[in-house]
């Protein structure tokens, strides 16, 4: 046994002690170790995956990091039913037919729609803090520092700890821009010595605006959510005007929309991405009812979310975008591997109906 390593008793019963020393010499896997560019296509070439262009390959992955192309993508293209041997000591194989190029393609659609979507994602940011910091300024026409006042938010024994540390970041941002020559809040403090809201919520990130929300007294929250359905049947008059549209319901979306903003801002794999937070729980949304599906915090649900905040013509933009992203994916797949890929971004079987892509795509989903 390698020293510092003992066979301790972790559990008995009436089998008797039983001992982990062959468990954790067995368990242990072998260290990474620097491989050259060359290398790493040979280790690609053992586990099956062939090659168009090995040049091309090769400049690839001088660009992107193996462990951002390879291991982030890989997984749709492995062999299911391979099992590790000691003549071939590999932990995966790839699937018969399986190119790099596979990968890559892979790889770029997700890129491709991280940018696309992130574009309006901060669309829809812009929406929810405008609006938030109009109605919170609103109610308190004359104190432009109402949202240093803990007692102006729903201080709740639920919340307190929460506000409080939301106001003392709100005072952190102002502190260290303020200090900073050229920016809004610096004119502001030399200016007025005051930061109105509407000049602090766009230098705040949207994790802290999604807390000031939840934060809000019900009657902001309700205001805001309101005004943001109404503008949505205002363009889309077939879903339900009488839909209900709580603050809280508003608030989860806001938590769901940031997830995907931060996969995408920090160029996260997103396509089977799902957001899972237990105190976020969003049972029904206007579009996910007209339509009779269920809400499954994935990318096809940030499609439909993302078409709640943003104008008619942005989101016809961004389904033609996300379509010819589709397109390009679909002609240079095999058909399975294609649905399998929209099965992870959870695209239900009437997808092209809804997102109106006018039948490019001649089958059924398999869920």
């Amino acid at each position: 046994m390698p020293e510092g390593c003992h066979a301790s008793p972790v559990l008995q019963d009436n089998i008797g002690l039983i001992f982990f020393e062959e468990f954790f010499i067995m368990d242990m896997k072998e260290e990474k170790i620097f491989k050259t560019f060359e290398e790493q296509i040979e280790v690609l070439k053992r586990k099956k995956l062939k090659f168009k262009n090995e040049e091309f390959a090769l400049d690839i992955l001088k660009k992107v990091n193996y462990y951002s192309l390879i291991n982030a993508y890989k997984e749709v293209f492995l062999n299911p039913n391979y099992i590790k041997t000691k003549i071939e000591d590999l932990d995966e194989m790839y699937k018969e037919n399986t190119f790099f190029e596979n990968l890559f393609w892979l790889y770029h659609f997700d890129s491709e729609m991280r940018s696309n979507l992130l574009k309006y994602i901060f669309i829809a940011e812009s929406n929810i803090k405008t609006k938030l910091s109009y109605y919170f300024c609103e109610k308190h026409k004359t104190d432009n520092n109402a949202y240093q006042n803990v007692n102006n938010f729903n201080y709740t024994f639920q919340l307190k700890e929460t506000i409080n540390y939301l106001v003392q970041k709100l005072n952190k941002t102002i502190s260290k821009q303020s200090r900073i020559n050229g920016t809004r809040i610096n004119h502001y403090i030399t200016n007025y010595e005051t930061v109105p809201l509407w000049v602090l919520m766009p230098q705040l990130d949207f994790g802290t605006t999604a807390y000031f929300f939840k934060c809000c007294k019900k009657d902001i929250q309700s205001k805001i959510a309101k005004n943001i359905k109404m503008e949505f049947i205002k363009f889309y008059s077939e879903f339900d005007k009488d839909y209900i549209f709580a603050g809280e319901a508003l608030s989860n979306i806001i938590f769901f929309i940031n997830s995907f903003r931060n996969i995408c801002a920090h160029n996260e794999r997103l396509y089977d991405y799902r957001f899972i937070n237990n105190t976020v729980d969003i049972n029904k949304f206007i579009i996910h009812e007209y339509y009779n599906l269920r809400f499954k915090y994935s990318v096809f649900d940030l499609i439909l979310v993302l078409k709640f905040f943003i104008s008619p013509e942005e989101y016809d933009t961004l389904t033609v975008l996300l379509t010819n992203s589709l397109v390009f994916l679909y002609k240079n797949f095999e058909e399975k591997i294609f649905i399998k890929v929209l099965n992870k971004m959870k695209f239900p079987k009437n997808w092209e109906e809804i997102l109106e892509t006018k039948g490019n795509f001649q089958f059924m989903i398999r869920e």
